[in-house]
């Protein structure tokens, strides 16, 4: 199966956010309900970063608190209400701020378990989601099949193995996958890897079906 490498857009010319930074942002006393939430998020998100095993696949770790309903407040009144929002702060292990639209359009097809926590953004009407997956550890790419790319250099690059990938230097760690290959089969229409998100090309068509906005495909292909 092939799949494209899909991130939030932050041009301004898309998210009416002229300076091109998130669209929308948390605000301190008022983003979460009460303090007892806003404690077990921010406790969450904290353990994320302390232990970073709980994001990838095989340690993934579920947000799960009743009633909880996250609020994000627009950076300014130029900011366009789109599919998928720009985001801050950044969250470990949350990748995108989507629509009750998108969400309903992935979960047509097979997702790995994830998260899905309840947000309002002040002033927009529509239900958004913030979602997020788990992440592929190194050792599940196939190097010798896949091809990375030094923008900088102008070059081709290629790894040995995980553990060439891990302590290549500075130049080579930033080479970008071309074709990103995989050493097992997963079964899911988006795979987070430690070099960007692939939807299937299936969901990705659905999402032009359904004219979803905000979105936009990076270089490079993930095949399984």
């Amino acid at each position: 199966m092939k799949y494209l490498n899909l991130s939030a857009n932050y041009d301004s010319k898309v998210t009416g956010k002229k300076d091109g930074s998130c669209a929308v942002i948390q605000k301190k006393n008022k983003s979460f309900i009460n303090k007892v939430h806003e404690k077990a998020f921010n406790a969450f998100i904290d353990e994320n970063l302390d232990n970073r095993n709980r994001i990838f696949i095989t340690n993934y770790q579920i947000f799960d608190l009743s009633n909880f309903i996250l609020q994000y407040y627009p950076t300014t009144k130029s900011v366009r209400k789109l599919d998928f929002m720009t985001f801050c702060p950044h969250e470990l292990g949350l990748q995108f701020l989507v629509t009750n639209l998108v969400y309903n359009i992935i979960s047509k097809f097979k997702l790995p378990i994830h998260n899905k926590i309840t947000v309002k953004i002040n002033t927009f009407e529509d239900e958004y989601f913030l979602i997020g997956f788990p992440m592929l550890e190194v050792n599940s790419y196939d190097f010798e099949k896949s091809t990375f790319f030094d923008y900088k250099n102008g070059k081709n690059v290629k790894y040995i193995d995980a553990e060439d990938y891990e302590t290549a230097e500075y130049s080579r760690n930033l080479a970008k996958p071309l074709k990103l290959c995989l050493n097992s089969q997963y079964d899911y229409d988006i795979i987070n890897t430690t070099k960007g998100i692939y939807f299937s090309s299936d969901i990705i068509e659905e999402f032009k079906k359904e004219n979803i906005t905000g979105y936009k495909i990076i270089e490079g292909i993930l095949e399984t």
